[in-house]
């Protein structure tokens, strides 16, 4: 069994092009600023080092990284090609088409960590392009969250509503410990905040219970900047 320093709380799977990656790695990074929870990204090995040289300039101990096996030869494209950086326009079918192979090798690593800890991740957070993570996550008795980037649906509010029940009841089943409202909170207003500059116009009401199980109520605009109010909230009107 895994020490919690190593337990992987949430799985991640970008797909291979810097502008998933770069988004992804962000995520991760406030997913764990904001609750603690470890946080791994699988990816193929040359996607895997360019994280890694990113890590090396800031690192975080709260993110793992897994190399999934993947050779590009084998798919009709140049050699070492496992990027959308710099490919040809005629190749990009040919590359999507490759990523489908990496359902195997990905559903391995998650076996892996299901055997090393005892239980699946909270949850696996996929790109939209593998919609084969859905089957992948509910066979080892996880759920699949599907982020892209580009998706004008705000990625915080997918964890709110994954399938089988909230954030803080996946929290619960996964670690054994309901999430905080106020940490709940900030994880939403982190992921706003990272997209301010292309909000997804969502302002969510946050409300349940804090310390000493005072009422906690929260509101926030599309920017991520909260209001705590004692009494009453509403979803503001643009």
């Amino acid at each position: 069994m895994v020490s919690a320093d190593e337990y992987i709380h949430i799985l991640m799977f970008p797909f291979m092009g810097h502008d998933h990656l770069i988004p992804f790695l962000a995520l991760a990074k406030q997913i764990h600023h904001q609750t603690g929870f470890n946080v791994a990204i699988a990816n193929t090995p040359l996607n895997i080092q360019y994280l890694r040289s990113t890590l090396r300039q800031e690192p975080n101990p709260g993110i793992r990284l897994f190399e999934l096996p993947f050779t590009s030869s084998d798919h009709g494209l140049p050699p070492n090609t496992e990027n959308t950086e710099n490919l040809m326009l005629d190749l990009i079918g040919k590359f999507f088409s490759s990523s489908v192979c990496l359902r195997t090798p990905f559903h391995y690593a998650l076996l892996e960590i299901v055997k090393q800890q005892g239980r699946p991740p909270v949850c696996v957070i996929s790109d939209v392009f593998f919609g084969w993570a859905v089957d992948v996550a509910n066979s080892v008795g996880t759920v699949n969250v599907r982020g892209h980037d580009y998706d004008r649906e705000l990625i915080g509010s997918r964890l709110l509503r994954p399938t089988g029940g909230s954030w803080r009841s996946l929290a619960r089943r996964g670690v054994g410990w309901d999430m905080k409202s106020e940490t709940f909170a900030n994880l939403v207003s982190a992921i706003l905040y990272e997209k301010r500059f292309g909000p997804y116009f969502s302002q969510p009401i946050i409300a349940g219970l804090g310390d000493e199980d005072k009422p906690f109520i929260c509101t926030m605009d599309s920017n991520g900047v909260k209001w705590e109010t004692k009494f009453v909230a509403r979803e503001a009107v643009t």
